[in-house]
């Protein structure tokens, strides 16, 4: 019994002298940590699925629209009057990945390892769900001036709805 609890004692004292001798992490590893981050944790991705959700329908309905109705005009200042549908991918990857990066900074900002059962941390979520929803919103306007009420269709080049 002496054993065990020489043992035991051994092991609490040691144990705390190997975590302080780790070496500290260099900026480099630090960025690294922060660049990889989002795409490992898999509560954060489900987090972020609100606006993959918004921004694709979003260009997807910008670019069924701009199919449809040439004559229509992009209001978005990045994308231009007429985009392809090859411009509306890539600003929408790209703005994804930057909101994505922006998300992680405000979870890693509003984490407090002093109080890790604080609901504050996860105020980061409102973030991606509201930037989503406009994008949603900006599809549901889309696909409107795209469909056409029941038993009509809308060809493409032409203004209005014509029947079937």
């Amino acid at each position: 019994m002496k054993r065990i609890l020489c043992l035991l004692l051994l092991a609490t004292l040691v144990t705390p002298l190997s975590l302080a001798q780790q070496p500290k992490r260099t900026k480099r590893q630090k960025v690294v940590s922060f660049l990889v981050g989002p795409w490992k944790d898999w509560k954060f991705m489900v987090v972020m699925a609100p606006l993959a959700v918004g921004m694709a329908l979003d260009g997807e309905s910008t670019a069924r629209l701009q199919r449809r109705r040439p004559s229509a005009v992009e209001l978005n200042p990045f994308l231009g009057e007429h985009p392809t549908p090859k411009q509306i991918s890539a600003y929408m990857a790209i703005v994804f990945v930057g909101q994505t990066y922006a998300t992680w900074g405000f979870k890693t900002l509003a984490y407090d390892p002093a109080r890790p059962k604080d609901k504050f941390q996860y105020i980061y979520g409102v973030y991606p769900a509201a930037v989503g929803a406009l994008h949603g919103d900006a599809a549901r306007k889309n696909y409107n001036l795209v469909t056409c009420p029941s038993g009509t269709f809308k060809p493409p080049g032409l203004p209005g709805c014509v029947l079937r």
